[in-house]
């Protein structure tokens, strides 16, 4: 996914940047696409302020962080939920299921830092242009 932006502020490694929505996506709330971001993107060098740029993050990465936050915990919660009711009964099975969830979520939390440095689910400035906006 390649989306257009416009740098706010950059040093050496990162930089912040404001989407812009383009053709079809001004105006229209179908999607995320429309609405102007604020972002911070990894970078190779300092970009000049209010400069436009392409950033890109890669669907798969996407859909990496999203099983990382949401699947895995909830395959955890039922597999707790139902353990906890064959062993026992429905409440201690949400017990055990709640506490299941939670130590994952623990464990996803403590390995971010990890895949933050690691620059797999940030996004990417690919392309570069002088120009600046026209501000109105």
């Amino acid at each position: 996914m390649i989306v257009k932006a416009r740098v706010i502020s950059s040093n050496e490694s990162h930089a912040k940047v404001e989407t812009i929505p383009e053709g079809e996506c001004v105006g229209c709330k179908g999607c995320g696409h429309a609405d102007v971001k604020v972002l911070s993107v990894l970078c190779d060098k300092k970009y000049v302020e209010g400069s436009l740029v392409e950033i890109e993050i890669n669907y798969s990465s996407v859909l990496k962080a999203a099983a990382y936050a949401y699947i895995i915990p909830l395959i955890f919660f039922i597999i707790g939920l139902f353990l906890g009711i064959y062993l026992y009964s429905e409440l201690l099975g949400l017990i055990m299921g709640l506490i299941l969830m939670l130590i994952t979520l623990f464990f996803v939390r403590k390995g971010e830092k990890n895949r933050i440095s690691s620059g797999d689910f940030q996004a990417k400035i690919v392309k570069y242009s002088k120009e600046e906006l026209c501000q109105i």
